[in-house]
């Protein structure tokens, strides 16, 4: 025990020593690499701040396509451009006109809206419409439009304080009543205003850093510009990188937004480490880490031992008959694991226990299964073909006598006993029916007018194979079941349907009109149906699980299904795969 008590405390050590190099080593990386984290986290805020540019942009313009779609399509501005009829233009055009003023003024980035088609055009400032007929001309607009998506010209509008470009927007006419034969698309063009977009993200961006849009060979919007930057000096940058500009050294990163792209930049005096002090606190942390973490070893080794020492007081307790039979499974992963062994182990003897009383009791079923079959077979030693040939002979004597009742029911317990004994695994859904037609004449003799059995029978079902003796089972369970304690007077009817379902499956439904069931009856048939294992004591729905078991026999997929209501009717429905049928 001693030595491994020492194998232990050695370990602390080592572990110790660990501590103490990783904290040595922490030190020199927090003191070596500290400039080039702090050199990711400046281009980690330049990517940022031009993810949020351009984020912002577009969404600016998404704002100025909304605003001038909504104007586009009222009724007002779609007769003022696409109606032929002068008096209709000229009576829609003052509403249009206001709603335009009032759309572009809602939009800080929107300088003026322009609709166009062949048949007329809208806008409220004049000064800028030659700008927009000569920019038209040069994208082939005046001719015939063929647009399909927005895109904004690079044929700039330079003002004083921004450079404004043109968005196209196709609009459709979809107002009723104008007076035009054909669907005609006209043309929305936004004079948009780029430059306040970068100062409208003057809340996010840093004040030490500058920001640029850059598009069609210009600056369209900047913020915190640098004094004397051309286009030029922001042209040729690409991802992330330091520059010089203005004789002063730079920190960019560059971002494709639209057709164009977004240069941020900021000084690179601030990737100085002038924040990063050693005083004594950051030693006195150092020494109390080096002491938490010696003393959580200690805690370690203690628990450790204790584990163990209750892993073997456990297995006493087991040896003794004591206990759960299972050891605890601790924490660590040493002991885990010789836990999991030791109760996989004792696992393996409660199994190996288990399987030598089931086969015991199987063996016990066996003999007793024995002797049952056995018995049967002496009780089942009278020849099939002397039943038929008795069954015969009361026939002909019936028919001798005149005795027409007797003969129908004779024939009919033949028939039925003959196609049970003989009948093939498969079968065709018209000899099923023609069975459950014998069984139904027998049940007429036996209750004379007290039920009624309805066909609803797709004739191109009748030549489909199904397993043999599905029907008559379901039938007699309704006899049986369904209609004890029925009111007087009311007719018992049991109906059987078959037709094909959309997906090309048989469908044969047998339904009754009796007392139905609960659905805790309902719940406790489909359990005793439906589950895996055999039936031993519920000899009531033993035909329906042979139907259940034989259909699943010949395809997995088909299935049974069952529905009830309480004093109306019960339903039983199998469907069955084609793949299943044609077999």
């Amino acid at each position: 025990m001693r030595i491994k008590n020492r194998t232990i405390n050695f370990r602390i050590l080592i572990y110790l020593l660990i501590t103490l190099l990783c904290l040595v080593c922490i030190f020199l990386y927090y003191y070596v690499y500290m400039k080039k984290t702090t050199q990711d986290e400046v281009y980690n805020s330049l990517r940022r701040d031009a993810s949020y540019l351009c984020t912002r942009v577009d969404e600016a313009i998404n704002q100025a396509i909304d605003a001038a779609k909504a104007p586009g399509y009222t009724t007002a501005l779609q007769k003022s451009i696409f109606s032929d009829d002068p008096v209709e233009k000229l009576s829609n055009m003052t509403t249009a006109r206001e709603l335009i003023a009032t759309a572009r003024d809602q939009n800080e980035f929107v300088v003026d809206l322009f609709y166009y088609a062949s048949t007329g055009h809208l806008y409220t400032i004049s000064m800028y419409y030659d700008n927009l007929r000569n920019n038209m001309k040069e994208y082939g607009f005046d001719k015939q439009i063929k647009i399909n998506s927005f895109f904004i010209s690079d044929k700039p509008i330079h003002d004083k304080t921004a450079s404004f470009y043109f968005i196209y927007i196709p609009i459709h006419r979809t107002a009723m009543g104008i007076s035009q034969r054909t669907r005609q698309i006209g043309l929305c063009a936004i004079l948009f205003d780029f430059a306040p977009i970068a100062k409208n993200c003057e809340d996010i961006i840093g004040e030490n850093e500058s920001a640029y849009f850059l598009y069609n060979d210009e600056i369209v919007s900047s913020l915190h510009p640098i004094s004397d930057v051309t286009f030029s000096d922001l042209a040729g940058l690409s991802h992330d990188g330091d520059v010089k500009l203005s004789s002063r050294d730079y920190c960019y990163h560059v971002a494709n937004c639209m057709d164009g792209k977004i240069v941020t930049l900021t000084p690179k005096t601030m990737l100085g480490i002038k924040n990063v002090t050693f005083n004594g606190t950051f030693y006195v942390l150092i020494v109390a880490t080096v002491l938490l973490f010696a003393f959580l070893l200690f805690l370690l080794n203690k628990e450790y031992s204790k584990k163990t020492e209750n892993i073997v007081d456990e297995l006493k307790s087991i040896r003794s008959g004591e206990g759960n039979m299972r050891v605890s499974v601790p924490k660590f992963s040493e002991l885990s694991k010789v836990a999991t062994e030791i109760n996989s182990m004792l696992e393996r003897l409660e199994e190996s226990a288990e399987r030598e009383n089931k086969a015991r009791e199987k063996l016990l079923y066996a003999t007793v299964a024995q002797q049952e079959a056995e018995m049967s077979a002496y009780r089942s030693q009278i020849n099939p073909h002397f039943f038929f040939n008795t069954l015969e002979c009361v026939r002909s004597m019936a028919q001798y006598y005149n005795a027409d009742m007797i003969e129908e029911i004779v024939t009919a317990m033949s028939k039925t006993f003959r196609y049970s004994l003989y009948s093939d695994m498969i079968v065709e859904l018209s000899s099923e029916l023609d069975m459950l037609k014998q069984y139904f004449v027998i049940t007429n003799f036996r209750f004379p007018d007290k039920y009624i059995l309805k066909e609803e029978i797709d004739d191109e079902t009748l030549t489909y194979r199904v397993p043999s003796m599905i029907l008559q089972p379901l039938v007699e369970n309704c006899i049986k079941h369904a209609f004890v304690n029925m009111p007087i007077g009311k007719k018992n009817e049991i109906k059987v349907k078959s037709m094909f379902t959309q997906e090309g499956l048989l469908r044969i439904v047998v339904s009754d009109n009796g007392r139905g069931m609960s659905e805790e009856a309902l719940d406790e048939l489909k359990n005793e149906t439906f589950k895996e294992e055999d039936i031993i004591a519920q000899k009531d729905s033993i035909g329906i699980r042979n139907i259940y078991e034989r259909i699943k026999l010949f395809d997995k997929r088909n299935e049974m299904l069952f529905s009830s209501k309480v004093g109306e009717y019960t339903k039983v429905e199998l469907i069955l795969y084609p793949a299943f049928i044609h077999k």
